[in-house]
C-alpha cells in the first residue's frame, strides 16, 4: 500500500536518444527535444501530495470505525436479540440477497457456509474469512474509558471483517507506540533493578562475610558461597545489560544511528555501571576455608568460656527470693546462694542481656545454649536430689 511507502526523494532520469531535429516527410513525426544526458527532476512534492491524500483517508476509515465500536459498546446488553437490535441500529447491515460469493475468498454461500455480518461495516463475509474482536481489546481500542457494568458483565465477541481487523491492527500499534516507553528506558530500568538487587545482596553478603570471619556460627559457609555466586551473576548481567545500552541503534543505518546527547547519555550509562561493577562488585572480600572457620568458632568458644570462669570466681551469683533459679534480674530483693550451677545460670543470662544491648548476635546464640545446658544439668540435679 502506497501508505505504508518510505519516503524518499523520488528522481527520473530523462534521457533521450539524438536524432536529426529536421522533418521527413509530412507524415514525420517531431523528434525530441535535445537535453544534456543525466538531466532530473523531482517527484517528491506529488509524492507527498498523493501519500498524504492516501494517509488522511485511511486514517479517516479508521476512527470511522473506532466511533462505531464506542457506540457499538455504549450500549451493549447481554440479551441475544437486544444486542443485535442495538448492532443493527449503529450499523446498516448488508441485505443477504445481494451477496452471493464471500468477497474476500469468492468460495459461495451454502448450507455449510453461512453468512455473517461485519459490527463495523455491515458487509457479509464467511466464517473463515471473519475475525473475533474480544470485548478486552475493544475496550482498548476506545478512546472512551469503560463502566464498571462492561467490565462485569460476560459478553461475546464482536465478528469483523479482514479489512476492518487490519485497521483496527494498525490502531492499536499505533496506541501502543505512543504509551509505550523507548527501549533505551526499559533497558535502563532494567539496569537499574539489577543493581537495586545487587546492593541489597551485597548487604547481606558483607554480614555474612564478617560474621563468619570471627568465628560466628549465625550463617552458614554454604549459604555465604551461594550468596557469592549470584553476586557474580549479576555482576555478568550488569555488563551485558549496560554494553547493550552502549551499542543500541549503532547496528543500524547511519541516518538513525545515535549522535549528540543520545550517544553522550549512552555511554554515561555504561560508564557509570561499569563503576558500580569495579567499586562494588570485582572487589569482594574471599571467605574463609572450613579448616579456618573451625579454628576461629574454637578460638571463639574458649574466649567465652574463659570469660564466663573468671566472672564466676571473683562474683556471687544472686536469685530472687521465692523465684528459684527462674529470672535473672539485678533487684536488690535477691539472695546469696553457694551453688555453682546456678551461679553459672545467673552469670550467663547476665552475659546475654550485655550481649543482646551490644548487638553481638553470635555470642547471643552461644550463651543461649550454654545457658540450656546449665539448666539441664541443674534440673537433673534436682531430681536425683528428690
Amino acid at each position: 500500500m502506497i501508505g505504508f511507502l518510505t519516503l524518499q526523494k523520488i528522481k527520473v532520469i530523462v534521457m533521450y536518444e539524438y536524432e536529426d531535429d529536421e522533418f521527413e516527410g509530412a507524415g514525420a513525426t517531431a523528434v525530441a527535444p535535445k537535453m544534456q544526458p543525466g538531466a532530473t527532476r523531482s517527484l517528491t512534492s506529488k509524492f507527498r501530495e498523493f501519500r498524504s491524500e492516501k494517509m488522511d483517508s485511511y486514517n479517516t476509515d479508521i476512527n470511522k470505525l473506532v466511533i462505531r465500536l464506542e457506540k457499538l459498546m455504549s450500549g451493549i446488553s447481554t440479551d441475544a436479540v437486544k444486542r443485535k437490535a442495538h448492532e443493527q441500529a449503529v450499523v446498516s447491515w448488508l441485505d443477504d440477497s445481494l451477496v452471493n460469493l464471500c468477497p474476500s475468498c469468492g468460495c459461495s454461500f451454502n448450507i455449510t457456509r453461512r453468512k455473517h455480518h461485519c459490527r463495523l461495516c455491515g458487509a457479509i463475509t464467511c466464517n473463515s474469512c471473519s475475525h473475533s474482536l474480544s470485548i478486552a481489546d475493544a475496550l482498548k481500542l476506545s478512546s472512551k474509558k469503560p463502566s464498571e457494568e462492561i467490565l462485569q458483565m460476560n459478553l461475546p465477541d464482536f465478528r469483523v471483517c479482514a479489512p476492518c481487523s487490519e485497521r483496527l491492527e494498525h490502531r492499536r500499534q499505533k496506541v501502543e507506540g505512543k504509551t509505550a516507553r523507548p527501549i533505551i528506558c526499559q533497558f535502563y530500568d532494567k539496569l537499574q533493578q539489577l543493581q537495586s538487587d545487587a546492593d541489597a545482596l551485597l548487604k547481606d553478603y558483607l554480614k555474612m562475610h564478617s560474621s563468619l570471619c570471627s568465628g560466628e556460627s549465625i550463617y552458614d559457609l554454604r549459604e555465604a558461597k551461594t550468596t557469592r555466586l549470584y553476586l557474580v551473576q549479576l555482576a555478568e548481567k550488569i555488563e551485558q545489560t549496560s554494553k547493550s545500552i552502549l551499542i543500541l541503534g549503532t547496528k543500524s543505518n547511519e541516518e538513525s544511528a545515535p549522535r549528540g546527547r543520545s550517544l553522550r547519555l549512552q555511554q554515561s550509562i555504561r560508564m557509570s555501571a561499569s563503576n558500580f561493577i569495579r567499586d562494588k562488585l570485582m572487589c569482594l572480600p574471599s571467605l574463609p576455608t572450613e579448616m579456618e572457620l573451625q579454628t576461629m568458632r574454637q578460638r571463639l568458644q574458649s574466649g567465652i568460656s574463659s570469660r564466663l570462669n573468671q566472672a564466676g570466681g571473683s562474683k556471687s551469683a544472686r536469685v530472687m527470693q521465692g523465684a528459684g533459679w527462674g529470672t535473672y534480674t539485678t533487684s536488690s530483693a535477691v539472695v546469696e546462694t553457694d551453688d555453682p550451677i546456678l551461679q553459672q545460670i545467673n552469670l550467663v543470662r547476665g552475659y546475654i542481656e550485655q550481649a543482646m544491648e551490644a548487638g553481638r548476635r553470635d555470642e547471643v546464640c552461644s550463651l543461649q545454649e550454654n545457658l540450656k545446658l546449665l539448666e539441664s544439668a541443674y534440673e537433673q540435679q534436682q531430681n536425683h536430689s528428690v
